[in-house]
């Protein structure tokens, strides 16, 4: 870091590059993740924008753990929107009812949305058996 001639601070690229990809590579995960493409469907909730509540969409998963989800789909869902999702495993052990709530969403390059979804405890759903099923 250094000074301009203004007395305003300089960060150099390299030094915020390196520090961004320090931030970035901080593992925040606790348990183990898997790579899947199983097409799943979801449907809205809960969210600030009352238009997507009740709006049910195929996705697929990207990756999956006994806590959460990255998926991929065509519909943009905010942060904090409360989904139900349907997974079918490809074992056949069977298909779970899961509730999540989207953490972060972000634009893909294909002009699709990824998403990061962390699995709520809820009595209603088959939570306990996902993540029997996951570990």
């Amino acid at each position: 870091m250094g000074t301009s001639p203004f007395g305003a601070t300089i960060i150099h690229f390299a030094t915020a590059k390196r520090k961004m990809r320090e931030q970035l590579s901080k593992e925040q995960r606790q348990e183990r993740r898997w790579t899947c493409r199983k097409r799943m469907y979801t449907q809205v909730v809960e969210c600030d924008d009352s238009e997507l509540i009740g709006a049910t969409t195929s996705c697929v998963a990207v990756n999956a753990s006994a806590n959460g989800f990255r998926i991929k789909g065509d519909l943009y869902m905010p942060e904090n929107t409360l989904l139900d999702m349907w997974v079918d495993t490809s074992s056949g052990l069977g298909k779970y009812l899961l509730t999540s709530n989207v953490r972060w969403s972000r634009p893909t390059a294909d002009g699709k949305f990824e998403m990061g979804v962390s699995l709520q405890d809820d009595a209603a759903t088959d939570i306990d058996a996902w993540r029997k099923y996951s570990t």
